[in-house]
């Protein structure tokens, strides 16, 4: 016999059951629509929490990052923010200075009035300083191995923002520091490495380890080096004393402070090419240096 019962056949229902049914329905959909809100509101709370906890920890090795780089040392034999060569008998020695305590302002080197001091503030990213290095830094050498002139290069970063974001200037400067604190006697070589190297102005640069390696293939090898490079243990010093040299005032010289690069000085007199000549005109630099010199004998 067939049950007379109409369970939940809407069809069967009366009109009062079907009424009370659709209550029914419409309450349970109203439930598993707040349940779902609700689970959707502690996903979202969740995240905000998880975001929230990364952005902080983020924040965090930030600040630790940075106030570790702040903390370093400086680089040793650069107390001037730059490294100096002097030399005799047809040898050079790069000037050894202690390392700068944190925090601690370079200060300008006492020279030598018996020489000739020439002081180059240079960017690594620069083409300018590439054309004047390529054309007189052999000339200046034989000078310093003779034992008539003292030579100061002070790296800086000036065109960071032509470094597609790299910051390459300021790598290349603190990897050169690396140079000066681990292996004095070998920045000139490994400078005239990374000039043979330079990348273009609006590139990002070669790499941090690409800037080891060319350091290492200049023959200024050691393992602290490419260390050195890789974690940054000298931007920050180059940072700050870019912003001193920008600033002013200059030691030894009445330039008042660097506006370009590269600023090159002779006796504290600012060498500028003549017109229509070249960073890269030798003859016109030494001319320059000839004539400082004998202004000096008056």
């Amino acid at each position: 016999m067939a049950s007379s019962d109409s369970g939940n056949d809407p069809d069967k229902m009366s009109k009062k059951d079907r009424r009370e049914h659709m209550r029914e329905v419409a309450r349970l959909r109203r439930e598993e629509e707040l349940k779902r809100k609700k689970r959707n509101r502690i996903i979202t709370q969740i995240g905000v929490v998880v975001g929230s906890l990364a952005v902080i920890a983020l924040v965090v090795a930030i600040v630790v990052n940075t106030t570790a780089q702040n903390n370093r040392p400086g680089p040793a034999n650069m107390q001037s923010g730059g490294i100096s060569f002097t030399g005799a008998a047809g040898k050079i020695e790069a000037k050894t200075t202690p390392a700068l305590k944190a925090g601690e302002n370079p200060v300008g080197v006492k020279q030598d009035s018996a020489k000739t001091n020439v002081v180059m503030y240079v960017d690594y990213l620069c083409p300018l300083c590439n054309q004047f290095e390529s054309a007189n830094l052999d000339g200046l050498k034989d000078m310093v191995s003779a034992g008539t002139v003292d030579l100061q290069v002070l790296p800086i970063s000036i065109l960071d923002r032509v470094s597609a974001g790299t910051k390459y200037s300021t790598r290349s400067a603190a990897a050169m520091a690396c140079v000066a604190n681990y292996e004095p006697n070998g920045f000139l070589d490994a400078s005239a490495a990374l000039y043979a190297k330079q990348p273009e102005e609006g590139t990002a640069g070669h790499s941090n380890a690409d800037l080891a390696k060319i350091i290492e293939d200049s023959g200024v090898k050691n393992a602290n080096i490419a260390k050195c490079i890789s974690d940054g243990d000298y931007t920050n010093f180059v940072t700050s004393f870019t912003q001193s040299a920008l600033n002013g005032p200059l030691p030894n010289t009445d330039v008042p402070k660097v506006t370009g690069t590269p600023t090159i000085l002779v006796d504290g007199k600012q060498y500028s090419p003549q017109q229509n000549v070249g960073w890269g005109n030798t003859q016109d630099f030494f001319k320059f240096v000839e004539q400082v010199q004998a202004q000096n004998k008056k």
